[in-house]
């Protein structure tokens, strides 16, 4: 009795296994590789009327994307969110665009004047092995090394922000 659930157990496994395995399945499939990799990336704007801050949080299985309200008023403006599954075409892209040598010599802030006459400021934050590594600057300005992965992330912020 005890070998058949074992051969059970161990049938069901090998089959998720092969489930999960990327030649086997679309690239949607939410069976994405494990990693501890964390990307989030947003703007604020310190004084503005609407929308005022966005944020778009990215691992290796989720996309989440939020915008908050302007402190001027408030009811008019609620909070959005969304969250949808990240591809494995998607994630790659994003995983590829990151020199990661580039990214981790940047001061953490790349501006004397952050927001500055409302220009706003944008943000990358990189986390993964229990390290962590923001970048600050001015918002919609590049960064040499890394203009794939600003980029990359400034379409995505903006694609959400139209389905509001």
């Amino acid at each position: 009795m005890k070998l058949k659930k074992y051969l059970l157990l161990l049938s069901l496994s090998i089959a998720i296994l092969f489930a999960c395995d990327s030649t086997l399945v679309s690239e949607e499939c939410s069976c994405l590789p494990e990693s501890d990799l964390e990307i989030t990336s947003g703007t604020y704007y310190g004084y503005c009327a609407g929308y005022c801050y966005q944020e778009l949080i990215l691992n290796s299985n989720l996309e989440t994307y939020y915008e908050k309200k302007s402190i001027y008023d408030a009811d008019a403006y609620p909070k959005v969110a969304f969250t949808n599954s990240l591809t494995q075409a998607k994630y790659d892209s994003i995983y590829n665009s990151i020199d990661f040598s580039v990214f981790n010599n940047l001061p953490d802030t790349l501006s004397d004047c952050l927001d500055c006459t409302d220009g706003g400021a944008e943000w990358i934050e990189i986390k993964q092995n229990g390290q962590s590594k923001k970048v600050v600057f001015d918002a919609y300005a590049d960064i040499e090394g890394l203009e794939d992965l600003v980029d990359i992330l400034q379409r995505l912020r903006n694609e959400y922000s139209s389905m509001k």
